[in-house]
């Protein structure tokens, strides 16, 4: 899948989690894309980020900011 597909579902799976007040985690993500539950949250990194990048262009709700990391319920910081 490329990553603009992939971003698009990423946003509106964002979008879904946010309307409902939940958080969502990478393997939510991962899972909702159709990947094996096996595969390392790094396969969407590149999606995410063209997802926050096109929300902070449009000055829409950064909705990946409620993507959290299933085991600390932390999202993701590189660095």
């Amino acid at each position: 899948m490329k990553s603009i597909e992939q971003a698009k579902k990423i946003y509106q799976f964002c979008i879904d989690s946010a309307t409902k007040g939940k958080t969502t985690s990478y393997s939510d993500i991962i899972n909702s894309l159709g990947y094996d539950s096996n595969i390392p949250g790094h396969v969407i990194r590149y999606g995410l980020q063209l997802a926050w990048v096109a929300c902070a262009e449009t000055s829409l709700p950064i909705v990946t900011s409620i993507v959290v990391n299933q085991a600390t319920g932390a999202p993701f910081a590189e660095g």
